[in-house]
């Protein structure tokens, strides 16, 4: 025995200036430019990650050279480290997978070889160009990291103030991407 009560029909909200105030907006004209604004946003993320990984391919494929084996063995360590921590955390994520721990090294050496050339030659063209990182840039890095906390950005702070390993973390990125802008 069930009673109805109500019936309820999904219908599309209205595009208005209540909705607009609803998402925290003054009104629709500002929605839609901060809808604007945040689109072009992401695709000059998008477009810039195309460009860089474009242009790392190349240099890659370019520059032939003995890269020194303490590097690309302390990089693969890293790797390897991230990727049995991932294995171990989402054991989902590799049912099916039928490559094997040697096969897998091969590919993860592959990938921490090129990781150490490109960080060579970015190093070198960033010498090459006197490119360096300012204060202000890593201020700005260290202060996006703390906004993705929200309630905790005293300690991440403090994080980044405290460990050369996590500042590094951040300004390795950020010289990088000095680099190919």
């Amino acid at each position: 025995d069930v009673t109805v009560k109500e019936v309820q029909e999904k219908a599309p909200a209205a595009v208005d200036d209540e909705l607009a105030k609803k998402l925290g907006k003054e009104n629709l004209d500002q929605l839609r430019a901060g809808i604007r604004e945040e689109q072009q946003r992401q695709y000059q993320e998008v477009s810039q990650m195309r460009l860089k990984r474009t242009l790392l391919d190349k240099l890659s494929d370019n520059f032939e050279f003995e890269i020194p084996p303490n590097l690309a063995a302390a990089e693969f360590e890293a790797i390897w480290k991230e990727f049995e921590t991932q294995r171990e955390q989402n054991p989902d994520q590799f049912k099916g997978d039928d490559k094997d721990d040697e096969t897998r090294k091969k590919e993860l050496r592959d990938i921490a070889d090129r990781r150490v050339k490109l960080g060579l030659v970015m190093a070198e063209v960033g010498r090459q160009n006197k490119i360096e990182l300012s204060q202000e840039d890593i201020n700005r890095a260290v202060m996006a990291q703390a906004r993705r906390y929200p309630g905790q950005e005293k300690e991440v702070m403090e994080h980044f103030s405290k460990s050369p390993e996590a500042l590094q973390s951040i300004t390795a990125p950020l010289y990088e991407d000095k680099v190919v802008e």
